[in-house]
């Protein structure tokens, strides 16, 4: 028998997300009904983060267009896609959804923790985080 052992789906992206799938990596989320990694609106329907994305020149090359989701009960330190912020990311800070899929700060259900620093403003920048 063969398993993985990162709870981990290799799906295409969605038509809307495939003309660039850079910058796409370490947001939320899901699956569509045709097993396609589409951003996901809100945390309730979050499967998981975008990771390893094909590259700007894949697409470019008008190659299909995939990634890695890497399912929110991950027990491991992976990172995020850190929207707009209006104060700085310290180690502990709880990161919530935000508008296009990218993580906050903010009220809200927290969907991971950081486990570095970030400054405060600078929207896109990757965090690392512990899914909760």
């Amino acid at each position: 028998m063969i398993t993985n052992h990162t709870p981990a789906i290799r799906a295409p992206y969605a038509a809307a997300l495939k003309s660039q799938p850079h910058i796409h990596e370490g947001k939320l989320g899901k699956l569509n009904a045709d097993g396609e990694i589409e951003l996901a609106t809100s945390a309730d329907e979050a499967f998981g983060i975008i990771c390893d994305p094909d590259s700007l020149a894949t697409a470019v090359a008008g190659n299909a267009t995939s990634a890695t989701l890497v399912h929110l009960k991950f027990a491991g330190i992976i990172q995020v896609n850190v929207g707009s912020t209006g104060a700085a990311i310290t180690p502990g800070t709880k990161l919530v959804y935000g508008s296009g899929g990218v993580l906050t700060t903010g009220t809200g259900t927290a969907v991971a923790v950081a486990v570095e620093s970030a400054p405060a403003g600078r929207a896109g920048q990757m965090v690392n985080a512990i899914l909760l």
